[in-house]
């Protein structure tokens, strides 16, 4: 691909905290138009990388150019769904006022709506399917709703990229299939990388996949090598189970042998 379709780049990117190496010496490059999954086992870095990318995180070593730019001065035009979205559940307030929240650019002592932001803010709650919901408040909603919420937020940034942090997590399997659909969908006009502790996302809608423990093990097509499940994981035994889709989690060997890991319905 053309280096001018870089949208991000990490160089050596390594990040502490006192003397624990959350990252370390991470190079990636994503395209535009990819979906990028980035797994991992806990505790391997995956926040981390996100969180140092997004700029809210300096790295100790290393550097990040997102759409060409720093962290600092291309955040604006990047769309953040963080981990956790069921907080403060009993605060008062709305669907479409959670979802204006991505039109804020966050330079102004105050700051009120205007029609444009109203009706990208509707226009993304119509893309995510709760545009029905925009009077509700956010804590009657179920878990999925609210990933939606989430999600149709940062859509209102008109984002060219996306960062999502385990969006399936705490989720049943209906509302999993649901969301990658959207992020499908989504990906027609914009980039995506998603961290995910959910191998299915590669098999779903991922073009790209990474594993980070510290480092990083990069593969350009949606599947998984052994040599990248072993240096991410380590010793840890691994079962991949897909519930009736069709995945390339793992590749066959060269020699045409069996494969690396099976399915189990």
């Amino acid at each position: 691909m053309s280096e001018q379709n870089v949208i991000l780049r990490t160089e050596h990117v390594s990040k502490y905290f006192g003397a624990l190496k959350a990252t370390d010496d991470v190079n990636l490059s994503i395209y535009e138009g990819e979906v990028h999954a980035v797994i991992g086992p806990n505790g391997g870095g995956k926040s981390t990388l996100l969180r140092v990318i997004l700029g809210l995180l300096e790295p100790q070593e290393g550097t990040v150019r997102l759409l060409g730019r720093s962290p600092r001065e291309s955040v604006q035009r990047v769309g953040y769904v963080p981990q956790e979205t069921g907080r403060n559940r009993e605060f008062p307030v709305s669907v479409e006022d959670v979802v204006l929240m991505g039109r804020f650019s966050g330079t102004a002592a105050r700051w009120t709506p205007t029609a444009e932001d109203r009706r990208v803010a509707e226009e993304s709650m119509e893309r995510l399917g709760i545009l029905d919901l925009r009077r509700k408040r956010v804590g009657e909603l179920s878990q999925g709703q609210r990933q939606r919420v989430a999600i149709a937020r940062a859509l209102a940034v008109r984002p060219a990229l996306m960062l999502l942090d385990e969006p399936t997590a705490s989720v049943d399997v209906q509302t999993q299939a649901a969301l990658y659909e959207i992020l499908r969908e989504l990906n027609r006009t914009l980039t995506i990388v998603m961290v995910s502790h959910d191998l299915t996302a590669i098999a779903s809608c991922a073009t790209s996949v990474a594993c980070v423990n510290r480092r990083l093990f990069y593969h350009d097509r949606a599947e998984l090598t052994g040599e990248m499940v072993q240096a991410a994981y380590g010793s840890c035994p691994v079962e991949l189970i897909a519930h009736g889709i069709p995945h390339r989690v793992l590749h066959r060997h060269e020699n045409g042998g069996e494969k690396e890991g099976e399915d189990h319905a």
